[in-house]
């Protein structure tokens, strides 16, 4: 059995802590962080929905506090759902 809230807890921290560094280095090298994304969906051209500004401290905040948010009930319902699939050892 898993713990849900330990898991859910371990989740949030780790993509909070992801958000962070992501913002960072979009602050810091943007042609890096958009270079890396490129890789990711095959066949489309991120550079058409490129923002042309940084974020500002608010809307990095924002992002990294309902991004743990997110991450904190996924992990909560992943791990619920697994302990209800694997039920008594």
């Amino acid at each position: 059995m898993i713990r849900t809230i330990a898991f859910a807890n371990a989740l949030a921290t780790v993509a909070a802590a992801g958000s962070v560094v992501c913002a960072i280095l979009s602050l810091l090298a943007p042609d890096f962080v958009m270079g890396i994304a490129q890789t990711w969906p095959h066949l489309l051209n991120l550079e058409l929905i490129r923002a042309t500004t940084s974020p500002g401290v608010g809307s990095i905040i924002t992002g990294v506090i309902t991004f743990a948010i997110v991450a904190w009930l996924w992990g909560y319902a992943w791990a619920w759902t697994y302990n209800r699939f694997a039920g008594p050892a």
